[in-house]
């Protein structure tokens, strides 16, 4: 029977949970980024009625996802369907799939555990309520997460062979089209061959060879926009294309004036662009002188002379990142749901207070492996703290945070248990510094929020 198998029954509760929620969500069309990334798959991509990759929006982003994008809605097109909801389905079930069966089974097999099916559940219960919304969109972050999910999986789960090699550079080659943040990951994935075959020199070079070869397969058509349009044999997005300047660095330059960045679709607020300003930015380091910084190394030399600014800059860059607000990409309302914000300071309370114990405990074996896995799922988002934050940056970090709470909850019911309840002294000690914790984020939050541009247009809108 279905439900004798936890993995398929999950699957299929929260397929139907997700597709639902998508379904019945206040999104009917793509806006803003979304809007810009669906755009591209529709461009003019057939002339005279022929289909060519020269005529997708080919340098603004990676080639492969908008010709993904492209033929699904030429077929939902045909099938007199909107594609919308055809792009939110397939959403839901590589999401589900990801998170219900392929995420679970590896963390069977990293961490040496049973998961449970009630855990399975609730962790996409806590997805969805901080992320649910998120799914409606082309925005690439999840299906990133999705196809990185199933890189780990054919990796640590399979016997693995030439055709699986090859496999996981085609994975790899589609993340890091579709997000060029990612390419960091081809040093991450070669990094766990290291490590995974450290006594077989043969493995390591055949694992690494076969999956850039299945990398640089997938990334021909990149390559094909790239030597016919922009006159250059790279397979890789050339975002200098679109800012005259490397993205990495434009976006190295925003974030020393702005510490977070929202979208926003209601009318009180002035601009749809929401800006959270870095206070003392423009006297510390002036517009003009970051018009000088024409590559990294001359950044890296900024950051050496104002090294005070950038550590407390970038330090609230990453709580910014971390104090996740709304639960969709695009806000109709800019004020915050306090429930919601104490959810999350939770959340992150339980899993700072696990990972003190795990890195202070004699009793718990630090595991290399584990901390490099995580380390190398999380580098793209911390790669972006510099930036100006867009908090959907930083989901694979959230994502590990909900896998420590969630898949440890036996753990943690055992020790409120046995610990906090039996000894009503540490108990009230724990329930004061979470206190404590929940009101130091939320100042901290409330101070972000002071920093927004148009501060008297959000206090009106706040005071609605």
């Amino acid at each position: 029977m279905i439900y004798s198998n936890k993995y398929t029954f999950s699957f299929v509760i929260i397929f139907i949970i997700t597709t639902i929620l998508l379904l019945t969500s206040e999104c009917k069309e793509y806006l803003f980024d979304a809007k810009m990334y669906w755009g591209y798959s529709g461009i003019g991509a057939i002339v005279n009625g022929k289909f060519s990759l020269l005529n997708i929006g080919y340098y603004k982003r990676g080639v492969l996802f908008p010709t993904f994008n492209f033929f699904l809605i030429l077929l939902s097109t045909k099938a007199h369907i909107d594609p919308i909801i055809i792009y939110k389905v397939i959403s839901s079930l590589l999401y589900s799939i990801s998170f219900c069966i392929l995420l679970p089974k590896l963390i069977e097999k990293i961490g040496n555990k049973d998961v449970k099916w009630y855990e399975i559940w609730l962790y996409n219960i806590v997805v969805l309520f901080f992320w649910g919304y998120y799914l409606n969109y082309p925005l690439t972050d999840f299906i990133c997460i999705d196809f990185i999910i199933m890189f780990l999986y054919i990796f640590y789960i399979s016997k693995l062979k030439f055709i699986h090699f090859f496999g996981l550079g085609l994975i790899l080659g589609f993340v890091v089209n579709t997000r060029p943040i990612y390419t960091m990951l081809i040093i991450g994935a070669l990094l766990l061959y290291l490590y995974q075959y450290r006594k077989n020199i043969k493995m390591i070079a055949f694992s690494s060879l076969v999956t850039l070869a299945g990398l640089y397969f997938i990334s021909l058509p990149q390559l094909y926009v790239n030597k016919n349009i922009l006159k250059t044999n790279s397979i890789f997005v050339q975002t200098e294309k679109l800012w005259h300047e490397n993205l990495f660095l434009a976006q190295l330059k925003w974030g020393v004036h702005m510490e977070k960045y929202e979208t926003y679709l209601g009318t009180t607020y002035r601009t749809s662009k929401v800006r959270f300003l870095t206070p003392g930015a423009e006297y510390e380091i002036p517009h003009d002188s970051l018009n000088n910084i024409n590559n990294i190394a001359q950044f890296i030399g900024l950051m050496k002379q104002h090294p005070i600014f950038f550590i407390n800059t970038y330090a609230k860059h990453f709580f910014n990142g971390i104090d996740i607000k709304y639960r969709d990409p695009y806000s109709k309302n800019l004020k915050t749901n306090i429930v919601f914000s104490i959810c999350n300071y939770i959340m992150l309370f339980i899993a700072a207070y696990q990972l003190f114990f795990y890195l202070f405990s004699k009793k718990i074996k630090f595991r290399y492996d584990l901390w490099l896995l995580i380390l190398i799922f999380i580098l793209p988002a911390i790669l972006t703290v510099p930036s100006a934050v867009e908090v959907r940056y930083f989901l694979p970090i959230y994502l590990v945070i909900y896998m420590v709470v969630v898949y440890n909850i036996q753990v943690i019911v055992t020790y409120i248990k046995e610990k906090l309840l039996k000894k009503p002294v540490l108990g009230l000690a724990v329930l004061t510094v979470l206190v404590g914790w929940i009101a130091g984020m939320n100042y901290l939050s409330e101070q972000t929020y002071h920093r927004i541009e148009f501060y008297n247009d959000y206090v009106k809108e706040a005071n609605m």
